[in-house]
């Protein structure tokens, strides 16, 4: 979701880890759950996860560049990422190790379920980046979006028109147009206005660089039944077939739709933690 020629003088790992976690905790626990954002998303958005540890859940975040106290220093590598996950997890293979993915980190919690020792993983993706970020299709969708946020602020402004795509990225473009949705849309924006990422040059290519050249390795299949997705049928950004493609073209067959999502599923249909909560504990 960015626009912009890609960076490349950006190392793909900067001079602090990623993973943020107590160490305590994690060898203390019966299970681990590992959170991953997607771009321009800080792992608050998974704070209601932090109820599952008097389940006995240890929590482990990975941060993306520029967010949550990592320094903007190096740019998003999937595989690497990936690697950095399934090194701290094999140090515990004999726990059960869950993966929650977010957009861009969806591929990332793949990955890295693939590199896992244990014989117990478990993976949820919400709103999964598929191949390439979209390509083209949804390129096209998010300029086409952005530039109506723009007529609709009236603005060229990057913040004011952010925070109007903003609106749409919440229900999509039906739920804007929806008059019982409105509302709700003033509500929830007003109340995330200060914890909204705008997409500034160097952090959004930070961010979506690697993904948008990503494609799954050939052969690259799940066990079907550790893998399950979680999408908005109106998600603006991947579409319901993108992320069907994607999901049958690495062999997974659980996918819970949420009528009326948007991308941010997380916000306007916080049951989905509890729905991961569920299969988790399959």
């Amino acid at each position: 979701m960015s626009i912009g020629c890609a960076h490349t003088s950006l190392p793909s790992q900067g001079a602090e880890t990623a993973l943020v976690y107590d160490q305590t905790e994690i060898e203390a626990a019966d299970a681990i759950v590992v959170l991953v954002p997607g771009a321009l998303a800080s792992v608050e958005i998974f704070e209601p996860v932090n109820a599952w540890r008097e389940s006995g859940y240890a929590l482990a975040h990975y941060r993306f560049p520029g967010l949550d106290g990592l320094p903007l220093d190096h740019t998003l590598s999937l595989e690497h990422a990936a690697s950095q996950i399934a090194e701290l997890a094999n140090l515990y293979s004999g726990k059960p190790i869950r993966l929650v993915g977010y957009s861009t980190g969806g591929p990332i919690a793949i990955l890295a379920g693939q590199q896992m020792q244990s014989q117990d993983v478990r993976v949820a993706l919400i709103s999964p980046a598929p191949p390439k970020a979209g390509g083209m299709r949804t390129a096209l969708r998010s300029t086409r979006d952005i530039l109506a946020a723009s007529l609709r602020a009236c603005s060229l402004n990057r913040r004011k028109v952010w925070l109007e795509y903003y609106r749409v990225l919440l229900f999509g473009r039906a739920g804007l147009r929806d008059p019982e949705l409105t509302d709700d849309i003033a509500r929830i924006v007003a109340q995330e206005r200060d914890n909204i990422v705008i997409p500034e040059s160097d952090i959004s290519r930070a961010h979506t660089r690697d993904i948008r050249n990503w494609t799954p390795a050939d052969g690259l299949l799940v066990d079907s039944r550790r893998v399950s997705f979680y999408i908005g049928t109106e998600d603006p950004v991947f579409s319901v077939a993108q992320m069907e493609d994607f999901a049958d073209a690495i062999g997974v067959s659980r996918i819970n739709r949420y009528q009326g999502g948007g991308h941010l599923l997380f916000i306007t249909h916080p049951g989905v933690f509890d729905d991961i909560y569920k299969f988790f504990g399959e």
